[in-house]
Protein backbone atom coordinates (compact mmCIF):
# COMPACT_ATOMS: atom_id res chain seq x y z
CA UNK A 1 0.00 0.00 0.00
CA UNK A 2 1.46 3.50 -0.79
CA UNK A 3 2.93 5.26 2.24
CA UNK A 4 2.42 8.98 2.86
CA UNK A 5 5.80 10.60 3.61
CA UNK A 6 4.88 14.31 3.79
CA UNK A 7 2.11 16.62 4.65
CA UNK A 8 0.82 19.95 3.39
CA UNK A 9 1.41 21.24 -0.11
CA UNK A 10 3.56 19.11 -2.34
CA UNK A 11 2.56 15.75 -0.94
CA UNK A 12 4.02 12.62 -2.36
CA UNK A 13 3.76 8.92 -1.50
CA UNK A 14 6.15 6.01 -1.83
CA UNK A 15 4.68 2.96 -3.55
CA UNK A 16 6.32 -0.43 -3.93
CA UNK A 17 5.99 -2.22 -7.25
CA UNK A 18 5.36 -5.89 -6.36
CA UNK A 19 6.61 -7.58 -9.58
CA UNK A 20 9.99 -5.79 -9.51
CA UNK A 21 10.31 -4.94 -5.81
CA UNK A 22 11.29 -1.35 -6.55
CA UNK A 23 9.93 1.67 -4.71
CA UNK A 24 8.33 4.45 -6.71
CA UNK A 25 7.49 8.02 -5.76
CA UNK A 26 4.01 9.28 -6.60
CA UNK A 27 3.32 13.01 -6.55
CA UNK A 28 0.00 14.13 -5.10
CA UNK A 29 -1.36 17.16 -7.00
CA UNK A 30 -2.21 20.27 -5.07
CA UNK A 31 -4.89 21.44 -4.94
CA UNK A 32 -6.84 18.17 -5.14
CA UNK A 33 -9.47 17.75 -7.87
CA UNK A 34 -13.00 18.52 -6.68
CA UNK A 35 -14.27 14.95 -7.13
CA UNK A 36 -11.46 13.71 -4.85
CA UNK A 37 -11.49 16.54 -2.32
CA UNK A 38 -15.22 16.03 -1.61
CA UNK A 39 -14.84 12.35 -0.71
CA UNK A 40 -15.87 11.59 2.89
CA UNK A 41 -17.45 14.92 3.66
CA UNK A 42 -21.00 14.83 5.09
CA UNK A 43 -23.76 15.64 2.67
CA UNK A 44 -26.01 18.43 3.82
CA UNK A 45 -29.56 18.24 2.56
CA UNK A 46 -31.34 21.42 1.87
CA UNK A 47 -34.60 21.95 3.69
CA UNK A 48 -35.81 24.58 1.32
CA UNK A 49 -39.35 23.96 0.06
CA UNK A 50 -40.42 21.59 2.89
CA UNK A 51 -43.60 22.36 4.81
CA UNK A 52 -44.41 21.34 8.37
CA UNK A 53 -46.96 18.51 8.79
CA UNK A 54 -50.45 19.77 9.38
CA UNK A 55 -53.25 17.24 10.02
CA UNK A 56 -56.22 17.37 7.69
CA UNK A 57 -59.29 18.96 9.11
CA UNK A 58 -62.19 16.53 9.24
CA UNK A 59 -65.83 17.36 8.80
CA UNK A 60 -68.32 16.90 11.64
CA UNK A 61 -69.82 13.89 9.82
CA UNK A 62 -66.45 12.13 9.63
CA UNK A 63 -65.76 12.86 13.29
CA UNK A 64 -69.15 11.40 14.25
CA UNK A 65 -68.47 8.27 12.19
CA UNK A 66 -65.04 7.77 13.78
CA UNK A 67 -66.56 8.26 17.22
CA UNK A 68 -69.20 5.59 16.53
CA UNK A 69 -66.51 3.17 15.30
CA UNK A 70 -64.42 3.69 18.43
CA UNK A 71 -67.46 3.13 20.66
CA UNK A 72 -68.23 -0.13 18.81
CA UNK A 73 -64.61 -1.19 19.15
CA UNK A 74 -64.59 -0.56 22.90
CA UNK A 75 -67.87 -2.45 23.24
CA UNK A 76 -66.46 -5.49 21.44
CA UNK A 77 -63.32 -5.36 23.59
CA UNK A 78 -65.48 -5.34 26.74
CA UNK A 79 -67.49 -8.38 25.53
CA UNK A 80 -64.28 -10.19 24.64
CA UNK A 81 -62.83 -9.52 28.09
CA UNK A 82 -66.03 -10.85 29.64
CA UNK A 83 -65.84 -14.07 27.60
CA UNK A 84 -62.18 -14.54 28.46
CA UNK A 85 -63.00 -14.17 32.14
CA UNK A 86 -65.73 -16.82 31.83
CA UNK A 87 -63.30 -19.12 30.06
CA UNK A 88 -60.76 -18.73 32.87
CA UNK A 89 -63.45 -19.59 35.43
CA UNK A 90 -64.46 -22.74 33.51
CA UNK A 91 -60.83 -23.81 33.18
CA UNK A 92 -60.36 -23.38 36.93
CA UNK A 93 -63.44 -25.56 37.64
CA UNK A 94 -62.27 -28.27 35.26
CA UNK A 95 -58.80 -28.27 36.77
CA UNK A 96 -60.33 -28.60 40.26
CA UNK A 97 -62.45 -31.58 39.08
CA UNK A 98 -59.39 -33.27 37.56
CA UNK A 99 -57.46 -32.80 40.79
CA UNK A 100 -60.40 -34.23 42.77
CA UNK A 101 -60.62 -37.28 40.52
CA UNK A 102 -56.92 -37.98 40.90
CA UNK A 103 -57.37 -38.31 44.64
CA UNK A 104 -60.12 -40.97 44.24
CA UNK A 105 -58.83 -44.53 43.62
CA UNK A 106 -59.56 -46.10 40.26
CA UNK A 107 -61.51 -48.98 41.81
CA UNK A 108 -63.86 -46.58 43.56
CA UNK A 109 -64.35 -44.55 40.38
CA UNK A 110 -65.29 -47.68 38.42
CA UNK A 111 -67.70 -48.99 41.07
CA UNK A 112 -69.46 -45.67 41.66
CA UNK A 113 -72.73 -45.19 39.72
CA UNK A 114 -72.64 -42.99 36.66
CA UNK A 115 -74.20 -39.63 37.28
CA UNK A 116 -76.89 -38.77 34.78
CA UNK A 117 -78.46 -40.93 32.05
CA UNK A 118 -75.98 -42.93 30.01
CA UNK A 119 -78.39 -43.03 27.06
CA UNK A 120 -80.21 -39.90 25.87
CA UNK A 121 -83.94 -39.84 26.44
CA UNK A 122 -84.73 -39.19 22.77
CA UNK A 123 -82.84 -42.19 21.40
CA UNK A 124 -84.39 -44.23 18.58
CA UNK A 125 -84.28 -48.00 18.20
CA UNK A 126 -83.73 -49.19 14.64
CA UNK A 127 -86.10 -51.65 13.09
CA UNK A 128 -84.81 -55.18 13.54
CA UNK A 129 -85.82 -56.05 9.98
CA UNK A 130 -83.24 -53.64 8.58
CA UNK A 131 -80.23 -55.35 7.05
CA UNK A 132 -77.06 -53.50 6.19
CA UNK A 133 -74.66 -54.77 3.54
CA UNK A 134 -71.12 -53.95 2.63
CA UNK A 135 -70.73 -51.24 0.03
CA UNK A 136 -68.19 -53.28 -1.94
CA UNK A 137 -70.78 -56.00 -2.65
CA UNK A 138 -73.46 -53.48 -3.68
CA UNK A 139 -70.98 -51.83 -6.07
CA UNK A 140 -70.11 -55.23 -7.51
CA UNK A 141 -73.83 -55.90 -8.06
CA UNK A 142 -74.28 -52.62 -9.94
CA UNK A 143 -71.17 -53.37 -11.99
CA UNK A 144 -72.30 -56.86 -13.07
CA UNK A 145 -75.98 -55.97 -13.59
CA UNK A 146 -75.47 -54.69 -17.16
CA UNK A 147 -73.61 -57.87 -18.16
CA UNK A 148 -76.33 -60.11 -16.70
CA UNK A 149 -79.08 -58.05 -18.36
CA UNK A 150 -77.34 -58.25 -21.74
CA UNK A 151 -77.00 -62.03 -21.41
CA UNK A 152 -80.68 -62.45 -20.49
CA UNK A 153 -81.76 -60.21 -23.37
CA UNK A 154 -79.70 -62.32 -25.76
CA UNK A 155 -81.20 -65.63 -24.54
CA UNK A 156 -84.84 -64.44 -24.30
CA UNK A 157 -85.71 -64.92 -28.03
CA UNK A 158 -84.35 -68.47 -27.88
CA UNK A 159 -86.28 -69.18 -24.69
CA UNK A 160 -89.56 -67.85 -26.17
CA UNK A 161 -89.39 -70.17 -29.17
CA UNK A 162 -90.87 -72.97 -27.10
CA UNK A 163 -90.28 -76.67 -27.60
CA UNK A 164 -91.72 -76.94 -31.08
CA UNK A 165 -88.52 -77.43 -33.05
CA UNK A 166 -86.81 -80.29 -34.84
CA UNK A 167 -84.59 -82.73 -32.92
CA UNK A 168 -86.19 -81.72 -29.66
CA UNK A 169 -84.33 -83.14 -26.61
CA UNK A 170 -86.13 -82.83 -23.27
CA UNK A 171 -82.96 -83.11 -21.15
CA UNK A 172 -81.10 -80.27 -22.83
CA UNK A 173 -84.26 -78.17 -23.11
CA UNK A 174 -84.98 -78.41 -19.36
CA UNK A 175 -81.37 -77.63 -18.51
CA UNK A 176 -81.52 -74.56 -20.75
CA UNK A 177 -84.85 -73.44 -19.22
CA UNK A 178 -83.40 -73.76 -15.72
CA UNK A 179 -80.40 -71.63 -16.67
CA UNK A 180 -82.62 -68.83 -18.07
CA UNK A 181 -84.99 -68.93 -15.07
CA UNK A 182 -82.06 -68.79 -12.63
CA UNK A 183 -80.56 -65.86 -14.51
CA UNK A 184 -83.88 -63.98 -14.43
CA UNK A 185 -84.31 -64.66 -10.71
CA UNK A 186 -80.73 -63.53 -10.02
CA UNK A 187 -81.34 -60.22 -11.79
CA UNK A 188 -84.55 -59.65 -9.86
CA UNK A 189 -82.99 -60.25 -6.42
CA UNK A 190 -79.43 -59.15 -7.17
CA UNK A 191 -79.20 -56.34 -4.60
CA UNK A 192 -80.86 -58.44 -1.91
CA UNK A 193 -78.41 -61.31 -2.41
CA UNK A 194 -75.45 -58.95 -2.58
CA UNK A 195 -76.53 -57.21 0.63
CA UNK A 196 -76.78 -60.55 2.42
CA UNK A 197 -73.09 -61.24 1.77
CA UNK A 198 -73.72 -64.77 0.48
CA UNK A 199 -72.09 -63.93 -2.86
CA UNK A 200 -68.33 -63.99 -2.40
CA UNK A 201 -65.75 -62.19 -4.52
CA UNK A 202 -64.93 -65.39 -6.34
CA UNK A 203 -68.60 -65.80 -7.26
CA UNK A 204 -68.64 -62.31 -8.84
CA UNK A 205 -65.69 -63.25 -11.02
CA UNK A 206 -67.21 -66.62 -11.98
CA UNK A 207 -70.51 -64.91 -12.77
CA UNK A 208 -68.83 -62.62 -15.30
CA UNK A 209 -66.90 -65.55 -16.77
CA UNK A 210 -70.13 -67.53 -17.25
CA UNK A 211 -71.72 -64.61 -19.10
CA UNK A 212 -68.68 -64.42 -21.38
CA UNK A 213 -68.91 -68.16 -22.09
CA UNK A 214 -72.57 -67.77 -23.06
CA UNK A 215 -71.66 -64.81 -25.26
CA UNK A 216 -69.21 -66.95 -27.24
CA UNK A 217 -72.02 -69.29 -28.35
CA UNK A 218 -73.18 -68.27 -31.83
CA UNK A 219 -76.94 -67.68 -32.30
CA UNK A 220 -76.83 -67.33 -36.09
CA UNK A 221 -79.59 -69.11 -38.03
CA UNK A 222 -81.47 -69.70 -34.79
CA UNK A 223 -84.52 -71.32 -36.44
CA UNK A 224 -82.45 -73.94 -38.27
CA UNK A 225 -79.91 -74.57 -35.46
CA UNK A 226 -82.14 -74.33 -32.39
CA UNK A 227 -81.48 -77.85 -31.10
CA UNK A 228 -77.73 -77.45 -31.65
CA UNK A 229 -77.62 -74.07 -29.89
CA UNK A 230 -79.67 -75.29 -26.89
CA UNK A 231 -77.46 -78.37 -26.57
CA UNK A 232 -74.30 -76.26 -26.71
CA UNK A 233 -75.63 -73.89 -24.03
CA UNK A 234 -76.78 -76.76 -21.80
CA UNK A 235 -73.40 -78.50 -22.05
CA UNK A 236 -71.74 -75.41 -20.58
CA UNK A 237 -73.24 -76.53 -17.23
CA UNK A 238 -73.75 -72.97 -16.01
CA UNK A 239 -75.82 -72.29 -12.92
CA UNK A 240 -76.81 -68.81 -11.76
CA UNK A 241 -77.89 -69.85 -8.28
CA UNK A 242 -75.49 -67.41 -6.63
CA UNK A 243 -76.38 -66.35 -3.12
CA UNK A 244 -79.49 -68.54 -2.90
CA UNK A 245 -80.12 -69.45 0.76
CA UNK A 246 -79.74 -73.13 1.53
CA UNK A 247 -83.03 -74.95 2.10
CA UNK A 248 -83.81 -75.95 5.65
CA UNK A 249 -83.20 -79.60 6.37
CA UNK A 250 -86.25 -81.50 7.53
CA UNK A 251 -85.60 -83.88 10.41
CA UNK A 252 -85.76 -87.53 9.36
CA UNK A 253 -85.37 -86.91 5.62
CA UNK A 254 -82.04 -88.26 4.35
CA UNK A 255 -82.89 -88.53 0.67
CA UNK A 256 -80.76 -86.20 -1.47
CA UNK A 257 -81.27 -85.95 -5.22
CA UNK A 258 -79.14 -84.16 -7.76
CA UNK A 259 -80.36 -81.75 -10.43
CA UNK A 260 -79.88 -84.34 -13.18
CA UNK A 261 -81.94 -86.86 -11.24
CA UNK A 262 -84.75 -84.33 -10.81
CA UNK A 263 -84.75 -83.64 -14.54
CA UNK A 264 -84.92 -87.33 -15.40
CA UNK A 265 -87.75 -87.84 -12.93
CA UNK A 266 -89.65 -84.90 -14.47
CA UNK A 267 -89.19 -86.36 -17.96
CA UNK A 268 -90.51 -89.76 -16.91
Amino acid sequence: MPKDTSCGIGKYVLAKHDPTGQTERWEVPSPLPPHIAAVGKPIRKSRKGTKPYKPRERSPGELAELSAEMQEYHKQCAELNKLMAQRREIEKKLAAKRRALKTVPLEQRLSSPVQGPSVPDNHHILDLSLKFGKTIYLRAAEHIRSTLLATLTRLTPLYNKGRNYANYDAYYDIKFDQMVIQLDDLLEHLRERARSGRITRKMWRVMKTDCNRIGRVSLERMDQRMAEIIKELAELKISFEYGVPEPEKVAGSSTVTTVDEDILMSIE
